[in-house]
């Protein structure tokens, strides 16, 4: 399936974490916290300055663990105008495992979005899902949504959707619940852009709507 036409609409989540730069860092520095304390324990040289060293090796090393523990709940969808097909294109970008996790839930099946022994029901879960957690409202009228498809990686899948035969707005509601359900603190951000204006809403448990004017 080609999403060519969707653009680059790739951007990095804000506040977002990569989870193999931080492994990375995670293990740098277990690798620098052994090779230390092996030269320190072979050269007996255990000074002040030394104990000072090991000390500060400590404070870099247990930061960064639990840095490791700690997760951004987070969704970014965008609802862009396209004027070169006259609809309004929508991608949600989410993390992968917590999609897995809201759609075993949803399903009561084990769903594996990153490989693809999954791929035949996936598409049936992804739609029926998101239909269900985000909703869109063009000047007091429900819009529907069609579903495209959707690409998984690793850390993170992105799900398509047009909404076909609308070109403007003047009041646009926007509803999300993306994993509420199974992360309280989530938080879904909501980005809609048309002919260079933008508007961002930030929706949380205890804010799960908002009205936008244009």
């Amino acid at each position: 399936m080609n999403f060519d036409y969707f653009g680059n609409k790739r951007s990095t989540f804000t506040n977002a974490y990569n989870k193999k730069q931080r492994t990375k860092l995670f293990e740098i520095n277990v690798v620098i916290v052994v090779l230390v304390l092996f030269f320190l324990i072979i050269t007996s040289n255990f000074t002040a300055m030394n104990w000072f060293l090991i000390a500060m090796m400590y404070v870099n090393f247990v930061p960064t663990h639990q840095c490791m523990e700690h997760k951004f709940y987070v969704s970014n969808t965008i609802v862009e105008y396209n004027p070169a097909i006259g609809n309004f294109e929508v991608t949600c970008k989410l993390f992968t495992d917590d999609f897995e996790q809201a759609l075993s839930l949803h399903s009561g099946k084990n769903i594996l979005l990153s490989s693809n022994q999954d791929a035949p029901q996936a598409d049936r879960l992804i739609d029926e899902y998101l239909q269900n957690h985000f909703r869109i409202t063009f000047n007091d009228r429900p819009v529907i949504m069609s579903y495209v498809g959707h690409e998984s990686e690793v850390d993170l899948t992105y799900a398509y959707f047009e909404i076909i035969g609308l070109s403007d707005f003047n009041v646009m509601f926007v509803e999300s619940s993306v994993f509420l359900e199974i992360y309280p603190e989530q938080k879904n951000i909501i980005d809609v852009r048309k002919d260079g204006w933008i508007k961002t809403a930030i929706l949380t448990k205890d804010k799960q709507s908002e009205v936008i004017f244009r």
